[in-house]
């Protein structure tokens, strides 16, 4: 995961970057607002249950002449604080979220643009492994990029944001803090670990059945003809079917992994509050004096337990879609667009007068030779027909004629100027 974000990091244009920056100071923001919803939490039930504390809060905000002022106006301005605090907070949450989301898909978009350009790259045109298939595919597996990049945005903020109302939590109460969180941190550890092959297996079929589905609708659209005129439909649909409900039953089984955990541990959460709160009803019989505690408590774990479960979707969010986005950046970093520079002395269009001629080429595909020290002459005005079976190299000559690709040995010469990968832009 962290070579993974290393990676793609060194992919990014430099807005990108401090994009990114911006988005860990809105974090730590809002981690500096829920701590301060948590505590007004407190202050403000304290001021309820008694009274005499609200004099000893404003007299240590400097607010002075509060005889004029009605103990009803007084709570009302506190409760407007206590309200205008939350609202914030939670405007900022939803900042972090918004900007989570823009960052990731504004990513996925920008590779997206790189996956289209690196298809008009050179470097694409030669590996003759590369089709229209991995293309199409790497754009849909961008968007998984995207996902990893959201999962782990939210797992970020929602550990920050989790560590300072944690922090807050044990200034309150450490007993309860300590049984709380050690209950919550073993349940999610545990669910992780267990899953963690099913995730990545899921991960991993996912990603290869997108090819597989990918490279069925390109095949489907280039035997049209053969399809409709042997009445193939259905059986080409049954095969798209079968690879498409498989895709969407491994995408619903993570999808759960995800969610289903966050269910439970509200559902065990809510529980041992209840419980909690009777045990210490039973044994001090007056608890009003422990509610601005107990409500501080109750408010902070509210705000934890969202952000808990963030935390492991994040984690496994990122996991599931772990193999489709390492697929899709691998093919951006192995066709990543290089351009042929051009010399400012070629700006004018190379002159053909008498002929194009291949001295002593050699070139290979891997293993495969296609020339070995082979001379042709093409003369001009005069119609040459170069003929032969599939893959013996004719379209390899004409690439070379061009300048597309550059022979291993030997020149192409246009009239008596070399034909290089710095002026072929002036020959075409």
């Amino acid at each position: 995961n962290v070579s993974f974000i290393n990676s793609l990091f060194q992919l990014l244009p430099q807005r990108k970057k401090y994009s990114l920056l911006i988005f860990v100071l809105l974090i730590t923001i809002g981690s500096f607002a829920e701590v301060i919803s948590i505590s007004s939490t407190l202050v403000f039930a304290e001021m309820v249950i008694n009274p005499d504390n609200i004099n000893k809060y404003l007299n240590f905000l400097n607010i002075e002449n509060l005889d004029q002022y009605s103990r009803s106006n007084i709570l009302f301005f506190l409760a407007s604080t206590f309200i205008i605090i939350i609202i914030i907070a939670s405007f900022v949450r939803g900042l972090i979220v918004y900007f989570s989301l823009r960052l990731s898909y504004g990513i996925a978009h920008y590779l997206n643009l790189l996956t289209l350009k690196s298809f008009t790259s050179f470097k694409f045109y030669l590996k003759k492994k590369n089709n229209i298939n991995n293309v199409l595919t790497n754009l849909q597996k961008n968007h998984d990029i995207g996902a990893v990049v959201n999962a782990n945005t939210l797992l970020i903020s929602s550990s920050i944001i989790s560590l300072s109302i944690f922090i807050l939590m044990i200034l309150v109460d450490p007993y309860i803090t300590i049984i709380v969180t050690a209950i919550v941190s073993t349940f999610y550890i545990f669910t992780a670990f267990l899953l963690k092959g099913r995730v990545n297996a899921n991960s991993k079929n996912i990603s290869e059945h997108l090819n597989k589905r990918t490279f069925q609708i390109t095949n489907t659209f280039k035997l049209l003809k053969h399809i409709i005129l042997n009445n193939l439909q259905e059986r080409y649909v049954d095969k798209f079917r079968h690879l498409d409900y498989f895709i969407q039953r491994k995408t619903i089984s993570n999808n759960l992994i995800s969610s289903l955990p966050g269910l439970v541990i509200v559902t065990i959460i809510i529980a041992f509050i209840i419980i909690g709160i009777s045990l210490l009803s039973l044994k001090l019989g007056n608890i009003v004096n422990e509610i601005p505690k107990l409500a501080a408590l109750v408010f902070s774990i509210q705000r934890i337990i969202p952000n808990l479960q963030q935390i492991y979707l994040g984690y496994s969010r990122s996991r599931a879609h772990m193999h489709s986005a390492q697929d899709a950046l691998n093919f951006i970093k192995s066709n990543k667009l290089k351009n042929y520079n051009t010399d400012n002395s070629y700006r004018e269009k190379l002159k053909f007068e008498k002929s194009v001629k291949l001295k002593n080429i050699s070139f290979k595909y891997d293993n495969n030779v296609i020339f070995q020290n082979t001379s042709v002459e093409l003369l001009k005005n005069v119609h040459t027909v170069i003929y032969g079976k599939s893959g013996i190299g004719k379209s390899t000559l004409i690439d070379i004629l061009l300048g597309i690709i550059q022979p291993s040995k030997g020149s192409t010469i246009i009239d008596n100027q070399e034909l290089t990968k710095r002026n072929f832009i002036n020959w075409n």
